[in-house]
């Protein structure tokens, strides 16, 4: 009752910033559906996946949580634990992460507990011995805050909108800088957020999130990718010269403000090249379980 009259405070009082802290409670768990959309110059697919998601423990840094991806939906052609392809899509498979008081990955739990369990795992059972070691590679080849990154990404695009302490219609911009993966660098980009409304009946935060990536940075970044994936053929000057990157990220959430998790959010990926155009977006849907 005291939140809820906080929240009311704020709607009144629109130059205080509202705090929704994100409330991650041990053994709680919630069906993640989510649709995933890439187009390249018009043209792509959709796909649309069930996940488990688990808070496992919690401390004062931030908790433990399992992602269990159920089943993938390509078109007519349902995937899930029973498939030839379950291995290769990890499907049935607990994966445990550390997160922090956002939500957001941080790195992968118990990696080499993992690799280890990956063979006798029911995904696995149809899958011949070369997609077992396909994905043993896989984890095998990142560091454990890499693999949270790659494997995660819809818990990642949660915490955007996670843990915020915002004014009400206020817009609020950011100048980031992320390590190039690659080496030397690094990624900027503009944020900007802003909280665009509360809900107050209904116990109901919506935000905005765009991130605008400098041009120069992605073009490193590109570079740097280019020459890792193959040494032996680095872009030439022209190539260099000609390469124009655009990206855009942006999303709009739902927050439930009782609880600080996301309950509905759409997440974009815009990038614009000398001659391609391609488009991500990820529709996701947040259910908890009583």
């Amino acid at each position: 009752m005291g939140i809820l009259s906080n929240y009311s405070q704020a709607q009144e009082i629109t130059n205080e910033p509202v705090n929704i802290p994100l409330r991650a409670l041990p053994s709680s768990k919630a069906e993640i559906t989510y649709t995933h959309e890439k187009l390249k110059n018009g043209r792509g697919n959709k796909a649309k996946i069930t996940a488990s998601f688990e808070i496992r423990n919690t401390g004062e840094d931030g908790f433990v949580a399992s992602w269990t991806t159920k089943s993938v939906q390509l078109g007519d052609l349902l995937i899930d634990e029973t498939s030839p392809q379950a291995g290769s899509m990890f499907i049935g498979v607990p994966i445990y992460f550390l997160a922090g008081t956002d939500g957001g990955p941080i790195k992968l739990q118990d990696k080499e507990k993992l690799i280890a369990q990956l063979p006798n795992s029911a995904a696995f059972v149809k899958a011949d011995t070369q997609i077992v070691d396909q994905v043993i590679s896989f984890f095998e080849s990142m560091d454990e805050e890499t693999l949270a990154q790659v494997l995660f990404k819809v818990p990642s695009f949660m915490s955007i909108c996670q843990e915020t302490n915002f004014i009400v219609d206020e817009a609020n911009n950011f100048l980031v800088e992320s390590p190039s993966p690659f080496g030397e660098g690094v990624l900027v980009a503009n944020v900007s957020y802003k909280l665009t409304s509360l809900d107050i009946e209904n116990n109901i935060a919506k935000l905005e999130y765009r991130s605008q990536f400098d041009a120069e940075s992605v073009k490193q970044l590109a570079i740097q990718s280019l020459e890792k994936l193959a040494p032996d053929m680095p872009p030439s000057q022209k190539d260099i010269d000609e390469l124009v990157i655009d990206r855009l990220d942006s999303a709009d959430c739902m927050v439930d403000m009782s609880t600080g998790w996301v309950t509905k959010m759409t997440y974009s990926i815009l990038v614009k090249s000398s001659d391609i155009v391609q488009k991500e977006t990820y529709e996701i849907f947040v259910n908890w379980e009583e």
